[in-house]
């Protein structure tokens, strides 16, 4: 299983602090005689750990709700399950979101992938060190005043905090309810856009969520303008990721050598389509 052996031998950065192994490897599974229907479908995802996750141990990073399991999802979490993206854990985070470094956790702090020596900023530093890290494509922080922002740009990733109300709250565990946002953290623009589109829209269970129409970001992205590389990138995922499930599902279940195959197939796909 390529993910969860590649969050393995990442382990010592402490990016997490709660896998859900079982219940992805089930999705995985149940996904693999589904139509691929969207963008994000069987993409792997990490979840800040002050998002509230049904049956997904949540602890804010506190020792005070170490054995909190949650009964619901946050309407985020609900969204994400819509598009059948698989949560893949937890993220470390400063305890209660409050911090600007995560060495506020209980749990210990991450540690920045491109040095183990330097922090990965906070209080979303889990979500940024398991991006950063390869681990994963996407992963959702918080921010009220920095804390998807700062650790990105510590991690050298693109972190976005929404508008005020684009975003539902309902299921955030609150820092200051009037600043709080939650939002995508990914290696490029576009990806970005195309994890922030999963999650806007108005929410009857927020007040404060916004009325206003969803805009097709991914659409007003001009890729000339991101650069060469990114706009591979971009390519790629439009081309390849609907059609190949190395990308997805068979990350999960393969042996060694399957996975190697598999890797063969995706990297000749990838370069067909220009990725690398």
């Amino acid at each position: 299983m390529f993910i969860k052996k590649k969050i393995e031998e990442n382990k010592e950065l402490n990016a997490y602090i709660t896998l859900n192994k079982e219940e992805a490897i089930k999705q995985a599974e149940a996904l693999e005689d589904k139509e691929v229907d969207n963008i994000l479908f069987g993409l792997p995802i990490a979840v800040k750990d002050n998002i509230i996750t049904k049956g997904l141990r949540t602890t804010c990073a506190s020792h005070m709700l170490d054995n909190f399991t949650p009964i619901y999802d946050a309407t985020i979490v609900e969204k994400l399950k819509e598009k059948n993206m698989i949560i893949i854990g937890k993220t470390n985070m400063d305890e209660f979101a409050m911090g600007s470094s995560s060495r506020t956790s209980y749990f210990g702090a991450p540690k920045n992938p491109w040095n183990h020596d330097k922090i990965s900023g906070g209080s979303s530093g889990g979500s940024a060190t398991t991006v950063a890290a390869g681990d994963v494509l996407f992963a959702l922080g918080s921010d009220t005043g920095g804390s998807i922002r700062q650790p990105a740009s510590y991690t050298g990733l693109v972190g976005m905090k929404p508008t005020y109300g684009r975003v539902s709250r309902y299921g955030l565990i609150a820092f200051a309810s009037s600043l709080d946002q939650i939002g995508p953290m990914t290696r490029n623009v576009y990806e970005n856009a195309v994890l922030l589109n999963a999650i806007v829209g108005k929410d009857p269970k927020d007040l404060t969520s916004s009325n206003k129409d969803n805009l097709p970001l991914c659409k007003i992205i001009n890729l000339s303008d991101i650069g060469k590389t990114s706009s591979r990138r971009c390519s790629a995922i439009i081309t390849v990721m609907p059609s190949s499930r190395l990308m997805r599902l068979r990350v999960f279940r393969k042996s060694d050598a399957e996975i190697g195959s598999s890797r063969e197939v995706g990297s000749s796909r990838m370069s067909k389509s220009g990725f690398m």
